[in-house]
């Protein structure tokens, strides 16, 4: 989707402010190479030598890279925004409505999509994500200048402090003496529980996921699904088949795993094509080593979901698909992780309710990056449980519908969706399992990064 109103990146840097330290702009674009498909481009196409000498009179630089082909618009979306007919008007105006007016009045922005987008010229930037997002976008800020950074890895590996911008967030950064930065919440997940039965909660579900599925993958005929024959992969795969979308499944494990097993017969069962990607010690030290290069820093399990997901997109890039399918999200809205239990018999249905929500906007900080950047190197993440639609669902349910404290059953709503969409009984009560410990992978880069 070429558009001179905006361009696709596969992520972007803004560099703002009275001095931009050009070394340091330097360093980081190269560190975030890791995005670079094909080209790297700079405001209008122009050479990072013509954006340093740019920078003077007009004290921005902004660089990105681009999805498909470049349009050299000045306005940057990373992700996906869904309506684009409709919603073109409102970003072309919104610029000029925030440099107007301000955040002195409520905004109305009627988006959705799964997104981050900045524009900025000489006199402002402005920036915000999408209402629920899995894509981040970070702020670093000084006396003289800020940057603003699809991922937080860059800033990290250079020692720069930095915040992560909210989902639903709108935020506008100007420069005259000093950077200043305004932020405000445009959108919050506050929606009424409703007096809808299971049968009725479900339809509502089902609803909600069909819309972000079909709206994620709009003229997409083929995708690619990590998949580990669980309740979240295998309910996914099923509503891209009604949205007409090919699904390919992918299962990245060490042999003889429970993953190798389970997802090889889940596949069969649903008749589709399916690539068990075993790998072993040697092969996984080199994708931990890149991957290493790249976030400087990483615990066990993140390096270890971050593998996973990297393998799963070089596969699907080697045989052309162009997306990857990820369940990311799931947990954090239908209550899918046991210490939910535990809060909820311990503490009670409103502590459940507030731990799903502190999880969800954690998730959508910090956490998503790794997942985001590891799929991102080889193809387009898609999330389609970070959603709105999909969250205001999820916030609408009583709490006996995501977690059953009687019968200790989890994701209950999710399961009965499972079962309506036809799935087996061994997808639908099969209880968590987490796919770091379940591919057998976990095991193999804790002994990898005992040796670096």
């Amino acid at each position: 989707m070429g558009n001179r109103i905006f361009s696709r990146t596969n992520g972007y840097l803004i560099f703002y402010g009275t001095r931009i330290p050009l070394d340091l702009a330097g360093k980081i674009v190269d560190l975030m190479m890791y995005r670079k498909r094909s080209k790297v481009f700079f405001y209008d196409g122009i050479s990072f030598k013509d954006a340093i000498d740019d920078v003077e009179p007009h004290r921005i630089m902004s660089c990105y890279f681009p999805v498909d082909e470049p349009s050299f618009s000045n306005v940057l979306v990373h992700g996906r925004i869904f309506d684009v007919e409709r919603s073109l008007p409102r970003i072309a105006c919104l610029r000029d409505s925030v440099a107007v007016e301000g955040f002195g009045r409520d905004l109305s922005l009627d988006f959705d999509g799964d997104f981050s987008m900045a524009f900025a010229d000489r006199d402002l930037v402005v920036a915000l994500r999408s209402p629920v997002s899995s894509k981040p976008l970070y702020l670093s800020r000084g006396v003289e200048a800020c940057i603003l950074a699809s991922d937080p890895y860059p800033l990290d590996l250079l020692g720069l402090h930095y915040d992560y911008v909210p989902a639903g967030t709108i935020l506008c950064v100007e420069s005259s003496e000093a950077v200043r930065v305004l932020a405000k919440k445009y959108y919050t997940v506050d929606v009424p529980c409703r007096s809808l039965n299971l049968e009725g909660s479900v339809e509502m579900l089902r609803s909600a996921l069909e819309y972000s599925v079909a709206r994620n993958l709009e003229e997409v005929r083929r995708a690619a699904v990590a998949f580990s024959g669980g309740l979240d992969s295998t309910v996914l795969v099923k509503l891209l088949q009604s949205s007409d979308v090919k699904p390919f499944l992918f299962t990245v494990c060490s042999k003889g795993s429970y993953d190798s097993v389970h997802a090889k017969e889940v596949a069969e069962a649903l008749l589709l094509d399916h690539l068990l990607v075993y790998v072993d010690e040697a092969f996984l030290e080199k994708n931990v080593s890149r991957l290493l290069k790249m976030f400087g820093r990483a615990n066990l399990m993140d390096l270890t979901i971050a593998s996973i997901f990297n393998i799963v997109a070089e596969e699907a890039a080697r045989i052309g698909l162009k997306h990857v399918v990820a369940g990311q999200g799931a947990d954090e809205l239908f209550g899918g992780y046991r210490r939910y239990l535990n809060i909820l018999r311990t503490d009670g249905s409103g502590s459940l309710e507030a731990h799903l929500k502190s999880d969800l906007e954690a998730l959508q900080g910090y956490k998503i990056s790794r997942d985001d950047v590891s799929i991102s190197m080889f193809a387009e993440p898609i999330m389609p449980f970070l959603n709105k639609k999909v969250a205001e669902a999820a916030y609408s349910l009583p709490p006996e519908f995501k977690v059953d404290g009687a019968t200790g059953e989890r994701k209950v709503v999710l399961r009965a969706l499972a079962e309506r969409l036809g799935l087996s009984e061994g997808v639908c009560r099969q209880s968590k399992k987490a796919m770091q410990y379940s591919s057998g992978i976990q095991k193999m880069v804790s002994r990898i990064i005992s040796r670096v």
